[in-house]
């Protein structure tokens, strides 16, 4: 198991704005604020290539199963907060189309965790958003 330290809760969600900033450029990566009710299941989106990214850095250190379960919860959770909070990102989003969820995490480990994703596109994708929220 790796010990090395790691951001985790609110520094990794600040680090991971900070990356996508810079990563996508002034304009491009919008960050979704969550002191106002919540942010909607995610951290922020990109405006032209329609990504939406929810950060998460669970405490540190995790054996494999362990942070698999904490990821596999967090995807989960997020994914009900995505659909279920649809008029309120259609607003958020404008005319951005969704084309992508990424759950952004400084490690994963275990090819589980993306047989869960393939899962969890299944059922956005089930549940009849509209091709302005995401395709």
């Amino acid at each position: 198991m790796d010990h090395s330290p790691r951001l985790i809760g609110n520094d990794w969600q600040q680090w991971a704005n900070q990356l996508l900033h810079r990563r996508y450029g002034a304009g491009e990566y919008q960050e979704v604020p969550d002191k106002d009710k919540g942010d909607a299941g995610i951290e922020g989106f990109t405006v032209k290539d329609g990504h939406a990214y929810q950060a998460y850095g669970p405490e540190e250190p995790l054996a494999t199963t362990e942070r698999y379960k904490k990821l596999r919860k967090k995807m989960t959770d997020d994914i009900k907060k995505f659909i279920e909070n649809k008029d309120i990102l259609r607003k958020v989003f404008g005319a951005t189309k969704i084309r992508r969820w990424v759950l952004f995490v400084p490690v994963f480990d275990s090819k589980e965790i993306v047989a869960h994703a393939a899962k969890k596109t299944e059922e956005v994708l089930e549940s009849g958003l509209s091709l302005s929220l995401i395709h």
